[in-house]
């Protein structure tokens, strides 16, 4: 697992990355941070998050997907709602999701550029030591790249 700066978005677009993570909260807004810039870059993926029920709870822990080009973007549901005031990652979801992803990608894990954003850990308030290791147990063995602006 490598951490870098730059833009991730950039990186899934020129194909530095072919699959980009990022953490969606359950209300199919992807209003602000980098879930805004995927939804208006690659309004596919929002499209993704939005034929999903909107607030469903069931959705944490799991993810909504979309195919842009020859990669793959992931919604990962890491957290209920949205806000600034409490934290809202959901460990426990997240490592759910990660599992779930890891598993989907497994036969293609050879050819596998992983980009993720430091998940959770901006405007919903998670702690970058403990995602980073639920990231580094979930997606072991990927070609894994964290972008930070």
């Amino acid at each position: 697992m490598k951490l870098v700066k730059g833009d991730l978005v950039v990186a899934f677009q020129t194909n530095v990355v072919n699959v980009l993570i990022h953490q969606a909260n359950c209300f199919n807004t992807m209003g602000a941070g980098i879930a805004l810039q995927i939804k208006k870059e690659l309004p596919d993926a929002y499209k993704a998050d939005c034929a999903t029920i909107k607030g469903l709870r069931a959705k944490l822990g799991k993810y909504s997907y979309a195919v842009i080009g020859r990669g793959m973007v992931f919604n990962l549901y890491g957290q209920y709602r949205f806000g600034r005031d409490v934290q809202q990652t959901d460990y426990n979801a997240q490592r759910s999701a990660l599992r779930a992803i890891a598993t989907k990608l497994e036969t293609k894990k050879a050819v596998c550029r992983i980009g993720i954003s430091k998940l959770g850990c901006g405007l919903a308030g998670g702690d970058w030591e403990v995602v980073s290791m639920i990231i580094a147990e979930e997606l072991a063995g990927f070609d894994v790249t964290i972008y930070q602006k």
